[in-house]
């Protein structure tokens, strides 16, 4: 009985340690969701990347700008798309612009060879001149009848026009310098400075102004003189040449002359006038021997 009595309160016990721990269990109140965390206030952040109160979904990564073409039809098209049109439309035009120069060249260059065809030789101002380089060069041919005469400066055969080289020969207006895109115009070293190009650096006449499209000072080009230049108010280039120089004596020499002109005036106007003397002392001497009154003279005088 003993045993059994001792059984049963070990097994008591042991009942009473479940019951008690998992009381415990039931009365622990449950953890919170989240950490509670105590922030102090710190002028100074810690480094990390800021956190975005918007956040937005792209979706398909950022888009492209539009571009509205101005033409003959308005079209909207991404700036990738534009540029490319553009910088199409551009090696378009400058391949027009080839293939006309090419034209135009073997034109003349097929003209020059069929009239010398057999001979190679040409004719120009009484001079004989040996077709080359596919009609764009005339080199002179020197026969001891013509040596003395001289290679004109510009000269045209079969409508073509030809330039004077240093050497005496003839090149073809343009076959040296085909591709320049630049106008060559050629105007008189001794035509005036044209005053919109030197102080705008544009004139609206473009090629066909018939002054020369230079940047230095006009006045002082034209006339010889500039009173801004005297004065520091002229940034312009003054570059001295013989007309320029020619025009200062000029305009100096005037100036010179005036002022001896005006010396002689005023040398004359401080002499006395003896005329203007004699009349008045005449007028005078009538005044004191007559005391006759007004229309007196009209009377005979009666004895």
């Amino acid at each position: 009985m003993s045993e059994q009595a001792d059984l049963q309160a070990r097994i008591a016990a042991i009942a009473g340690k479940i019951n008690q721990h998992k009381q415990q269990q039931y009365d622990q109140p449950p953890p919170p969701p989240h950490p509670i965390h105590v922030h102090r206030w710190s002028p100074y952040g810690r480094g990390g990347r800021p956190l975005h109160k918007n956040r937005t979904l792209v979706v398909g990564g950022q888009q492209e700008g539009f571009v509205a073409a101005r033409g003959i039809n308005n079209q909207l098209m991404t700036k990738e798309a534009y540029d490319r049109e553009q910088a199409a439309k551009q090696e378009s035009k400058e391949q027009h612009r080839a293939n006309k120069r090419q034209k135009r060249n073997e034109e003349e260059q097929n003209r020059i060879l069929r009239y010398a065809e057999e001979s190679h030789m040409l004719d120009v101002a009484g001079l004989r001149f040996r077709v080359a380089a596919r009609g764009s060069k005339l080199v002179r041919v020197y026969d001891g009848v013509t040596d003395s005469q001289e290679t004109p400066k510009r000269a045209q055969a079969l409508q073509v026009n030809f330039f004077r080289t240093k050497h005496g020969n003839l090149a073809r207006a343009g076959a040296l310098a085909s591709a320049c895109r630049y106008p060559h115009i050629n105007v008189s070293p001794a035509a005036p400075v044209c005053r919109s190009f030197a102080t705008l650096g544009f004139c609206a006449k473009g090629p066909d102004c018939d002054k020369r499209h230079v940047v230095e000072c006009p006045d002082y080009a034209n006339h010889g003189f500039c009173a801004d230049r005297d004065n520091g108010l002229c940034y312009l280039p003054h570059p001295d040449r013989a007309a320029i120089l020619r025009k200062a004596a000029e305009r100096q020499a005037k100036i010179e002359a005036s002022q001896d002109f005006s010396d002689l005036s005023s040398d004359d106007e401080g002499e006395p006038d003896e005329s203007e003397d004699v009349d008045s002392d005449v007028e005078i001497i009538v005044g004191e021997d007559t005391h006759e009154l007004s229309h007196q003279q009209d009377f005979v005088k009666v004895a």
